[in-house]
This record gives structure tokens, C-alpha cells and sequence, in this order.
């Protein structure tokens, strides 16, 4: 997020030079402040999977946290018999 708050910082800097008009700093600034929003949701979503994950395992200590099918799966049904 540090990374995407300088990037809307050089922006209003127009640190590259490249900005002259006032409709491309606008539409600059709004990618950027997109993106920020999206590493933010981002950011939440992942920590709100890890904090759901950790009280289902502290709810329900015996339940399997995955793993490796030991299932070879289920025979196939002979076509021959229909």
C-alpha cells in the first residue's frame, strides 16, 4: 500500500513530466486510487480468510485440514450391461 500511496504522490508531483493537461492527471489519479482501493480489499479479504480459518479450526479442533485423497475414486460402470 506504501508503494501505491507514493505512486498517487509522483502523480501530484508529476514526477515523470509526462502530465500536462488536467484530464490526464485525473484519470491518473484515479487508476491510482483504484488500485490503492483494490490492494486494500485485498489486504482485508486475506487477513478475514486467515481469522475465519483460525476460529473454524478453534471451533472444530478434530476437523481435517486437508491433505491427500486416499480415495482411488469409484469403478466405472460397465456399458456392456445396458
Amino acid at each position: 500500500m506504501k508503494a501505491k500511496i507514493e505512486g498517487l504522490l509522483s502523480v501530484v508531483e508529476n514526477a515523470e513530466g509526462d502530465l500536462i493537461k488536467a484530464d490526464a492527471a485525473e484519470e491518473r489519479v484515479i487508476e491510482e486510487i483504484r488500485q490503492l482501493g483494490q490492494t486494500a480489499l485485498q489486504t482485508w479479504a486475506t487477513r478475514q480468510e486467515i481469522k475465519q480459518s483460525e476460529a473454524y479450526i478453534a471451533a472444530n479442533p478434530s476437523s481435517h485440514r486437508g491433505g491427500k485423497k486416499n480415495s482411488i475414486g469409484t469403478a466405472d460402470m460397465d456399458a456392456s450391461k445396458y
